[in-house]
């Protein structure tokens, strides 16, 4: 369990500067520095000192999160589709 995220966490991913979760429903939430948009919150590069979601762009439709990753000069992460497709298939043998 992650204070101020709902549902369950399924995995926890730390960077130096960023922190992020995954909960069982396929949702990303993070929180940490954004003053260089490494939250992924768009135009919004304010820090987060609570969890705060990733709202899904159109390229993330039908898809859930699965993955978070966090480097020196990036933040990722790993979408799949909901169900049926070859992704949510290799994403549930890797569990």
């Amino acid at each position: 369990e992650v204070a101020g995220v709902p549902g369950r966490a399924w995995s926890v991913t730390a960077g130096s500067s960023t922190t992020g979760c995954v909960t069982e429903g396929g949702e990303a939430y993070v929180w940490g520095y954004g003053d260089l948009g490494q939250l992924g919150q768009g135009a919004d590069q304010t820090d987060a000192m609570v969890p705060v979601r990733v709202e899904p762009v159109k390229a993330m439709a039908g898809k859930r999160v699965t993955a978070l990753s966090f480097g020196g000069q990036h933040s990722a992460l790993l979408c799949v589709p909901e169900r049926g497709g070859a992704g949510a298939h290799a994403a549930k043998r890797a569990r």
